[in-house]
């Protein structure tokens, strides 16, 4: 399949917000324990930060394309190394990806490893040596997806309903 991947501009807003709407919808619909939700105001609240956090963290943001249209995107950000990891670890510069979304008829197809590998090569470019990835623990496919491309788990949060 023949796409493109393109870095956000700031006319893409709407479209972003799209993506994040999406991608919250499809956390939703994976969530057993339905603590998941989505306000009316969440594209809008989620983009606005997500958008801060970028600029503070040296983040970028891609956009998969085919034919014009968006069919996926990926934010990453370098976050600084806390006090804790920088007291009881290997002093390293990760990148971080915050946010992955294809749209359901384009996953497979390649559009997600395309965007993670743009990731992978920015955080290289910008020093890093180790990038990190968060995965909702419900979202298996995504869980997969991420084994595949060679990230290992790491820290496993756990979760009990009182």
């Amino acid at each position: 399949m023949e796409f493109s991947i393109r870095e956000y501009k700031d006319s893409d807003r709407e479209v972003l917000v799209d993506c994040m709407e999406r991608l919250q919808d499809y956390v939703i619909a994976v969530d057993p324990l339905r603590l998941v939700s989505r306000a009316p105001e969440f594209g809008e609240l989620y983009t606005a930060w997500l958008l801060g956090i970028m600029k503070e963290q040296d983040g970028i943001i891609y956009f998969a394309e085919k034919e014009g249209r968006v069919i996926g995107c990926g934010a990453g950000m370098l976050p600084p190394q806390s006090l804790s990891e920088q007291a009881g670890g290997v002093p390293s510069k990760n990148g971080r990806v915050q946010e992955l979304y294809v749209d359901a008829e384009f996953r497979g197809e390649g559009v997600g490893q395309a965007l993670m590998q743009k990731m992978e090569d920015y955080f290289r470019k910008m020093g890093c040596d180790v990038a990190v990835v968060e995965v909702f623990a419900p979202n298996k496919n995504a869980h997969t997806f991420y084994k595949t491309n060679g990230y290992d788990e790491r820290d496993i949060n756990l979760m009990k309903i009182l």
